[in-house]
């Protein structure tokens, strides 16, 4: 990150241990089998969200952006002070916390989250359901399907995946695709450009093993 000019700022927690995610590769061709996680999880307490909550206001951020990895870093509490900062939220879900998003910016679902979240099996109604029990526009990420936008204000478009058809390793998929998102809607473009963007980014992602990191030109130039 530091190489990159990315400043950052660790919450230390003697209680707890870093998440360490072991990736089985097929040492022939290098695809992803599967995932060994080691793990200690459980809600931060009020301290460490303070942490958080006065980082923001200090450095007068502009956009935030909430990874939810139901690993307790997220909690409600931490949610509501996020809210009270009006600044633009977009988040990554997950299904259980589903009523921690209320009103903010937007969500980013995958097909499981926003059945899950709605209880309806089609995504696409599940996600209708979702803006009315929300408040909050829904990026929903379909998979080999495409990119579905529900807007709060009704406006709907759709991009059909940008995956290649020798797609070669999902691993990191979903988090290029939001983070290319509000990478370009922290530089002002429309929220459509920004999806269509965020598309091919993630198009080009899963066509790397491991997880890959898509620059902006690779973005700009495909």
């Amino acid at each position: 990150m530091d190489e990159k000019g990315v400043s950052t700022k660790l919450i230390i927690d003697s209680n707890r241990t870093t998440i360490v995610k072991e990736r089985a590769l097929c040492e022939s061709d290098g695809r992803y089998h599967f995932r060994l996680d080691h793990e200690k999880a459980g809600d931060i307490n009020l301290e460490h969200a303070a942490e958080v909550i006065n980082l923001i206001r200090k450095n007068g951020y502009e956009l935030i952006l909430v990874s939810d990895y139901n690993k307790g870093m997220i909690t409600k509490e931490l949610m509501d002070e996020l809210k009270k900062t009006k600044i633009p939220i977009i988040v990554d879900p997950k299904e259980a916390h589903r009523d921690f998003y209320h009103n903010v910016f937007m969500i980013k679902p995958n097909v499981k989250e926003v059945r899950k979240m709605a209880g309806l099996e089609n995504e696409l109604r599940a996600a209708e359901k979702l803006i009315g029990e929300l408040n909050s526009n829904i990026l929903l990420t379909r998979g080999q399907d495409g990119v579905s936008y529900f807007g709060t204000d009704g406006e709907r478009f759709y991009f059909p995946s940008q995956a290649h058809n020798g797609v070669f390793d999902v691993t990191g998929g979903g988090d290029t695709f939001i983070a290319t998102f509000a990478h370009f809607y922290s530089k002002k473009l429309e929220i459509k450009e920004c999806a269509r963007l965020a598309n091919k980014a993630a198009g080009i992602a899963v066509g790397y093993p491991g997880c890959y990191a898509v620059s902006e030109k690779e973005v700009l130039e495909n």
